[in-house]
C-alpha cells in the first residue's frame, strides 16, 4: 500500500554543548537513546524532539525510524496528548520516519519524512506530523474481468475515481491511476476525502479518456478523521 507522504524542511544547528550534554547520557529520563553515538564520543549523535498532532480519534503514535539502506527500525510510541515527548537521539546519518497513530476506533494512514538526518551534535528541529482532522482516505485493488491487472490493461489504460458525497452536488475526482498497478492509496489531496457517505464510481478509463468498464457503483462512508477505508476488489468488466 503506497504510504500519505509529507515532505517538511530539515534545519539543524550545530549545538555541540547540549548534545555533549544530553546525548552522551544514556540514563537521563528525557532522552531515549538509539545506537552507539560514536562509540562514547560526548558530541557525537543527532538529536529529535519529535512534533505531531494526531487525527482526533487517535490515542497513541509510533515513531519508526530506519537508518537509510536498511531494514530494522527504532520504535518509540508516545500518547497523542502528551505534551512534552522525550527527545530522541541517533547516531549521525540519515533516516527514514515513519509516523502511525493508532486507536481503537481502527485503522489511520501513517505519514512519511525521509529528511531526518545530520551530523555529530545536531538538534533536528523542524520535522513534525500533522494528521487531517477533516476526512479520511480510501485503500482500491482491481482486476479485469477477473485477470490480473498487470497483465490484463492495455496501454494507456488508467482507472479514475469519481466520488459523491451525500448531500454534496459537485463530485470529487481522483483520476489517472496507472491501471497496471493493481492497487492505488487515493488519497484526494492532503486533507483526505470529507467525513461522510458515499458513492464512489470506480471506472477503467482507456488511452483516449473513455470509460471502458460498466458502471459499478460502490457505497461506503468515511467515519472519522484519517481513516484507512480498505475498500473490496473491484473487478472491471468491459463495456461490449
Amino acid at each position: 500500500m503506497q504510504r500519505l507522504v509529507f515532505h517538511t524542511v530539515l534545519a539543524a544547528g550545530l549545538i555541540q554543548s547540549l548534545a555533549g550534554c544530553i546525548i552522551s547520557s544514556d540514563d537521563d529520563d528525557d532522552v531515549v537513546v538509539h545506537g552507539n553515538h560514536g562509540s562514547g564520543d560526548p558530541g557525537a549523535g543527532i538529536l529529535w524532539f519529535p512534533d505531531w498532532v494526531c487525527p482526533p480519534d487517535a490515542e497513541t503514535i509510533t515513531f519508526f525510524v530506519t537508518p537509510v539502506g536498511e531494514t530494522s527500525a527504532f520504535e518509540d510510541t508516545y500518547d497523542c496528548d502528551d505534551p512534552r515527548p522525550d527527545a530522541l537521539a541517533y547516531d549521525a546519518g540519515d533516516y527514514d520516519v515513519e509516523a502511525l497513530p493508532e486507536g481503537s476506533i481502527g485503522p489511520f494512514v501513517s505519514q512519511t519524512d525521509d529528511t531526518l538526518g545530520g551530523n555529530d551534535g545536531d538538534l533536528i528541529e523542524d520535522i513534525s506530523f500533522v494528521f487531517t482532522d477533516t476526512g479520511g482516505f480510501f485503500d482500491i485493488a482491481w482486476t479485469i474481468e477477473g485477470e490480473d491487472a498487470a497483465t490484463a490493461c492495455a496501454d494507456g489504460d488508467t482507472v479514475s475515481v469519481v466520488g459523491t458525497l451525500d448531500g454534496v452536488a459537485t463530485p470529487y475526482i481522483d483520476d489517472n491511476i496507472p491501471c497496471t498497478d493493481g492497487a492505488a492509496f487515493v488519497p484526494l489531496g492532503p486533507d483526505g476525502w470529507p467525513i461522510g457517505d458515499w458513492v464512489l464510481d470506480i471506472a477503467l478509463v482507456d488511452a483516449d479518456g473513455n470509460a471502458i468498464s460498466e458502471p459499478d457503483p460502490i457505497v461506503t462512508t468515511i467515519d472519522y478523521a484519517d481513516q484507512q477505508a480498505t475498500l473490496d476488489t473491484t473487478d472491471f468488466l468491459l463495456k461490449l
